[in-house]
């Protein structure tokens, strides 16, 4: 069969906050970009909630490796 090459995310310009910070002493505006969302399937995983998973080993990982990097 023929496959079709991979699309490459489209970006554009999503928001400009006018004069939003400060580069070589001077005000600029900072820009926001957005991408669209590329699906990988048409199965995803469903949400679990805080009170399902917040006593997990992978949670409590996630949590010591976010601690981390804040250190």
């Amino acid at each position: 069969g023929q496959h079709s090459a991979p699309r490459k995310p489209r970006i554009h310009p999503h928001r400009v906050l006018k004069f939003g910070g400060v580069k070589l002493g001077e005000w600029q505006d900072v820009g926001w970009w957005q991408s669209e969302v590329l699906l990988s399937n048409n199965n995803p995983i469903a949400p679990i909630a805080l009170p399902e998973i917040k006593n997990t080993e992978n949670f409590r990982h996630a949590l010591d490796s976010g601690l981390a990097e804040l250190r």
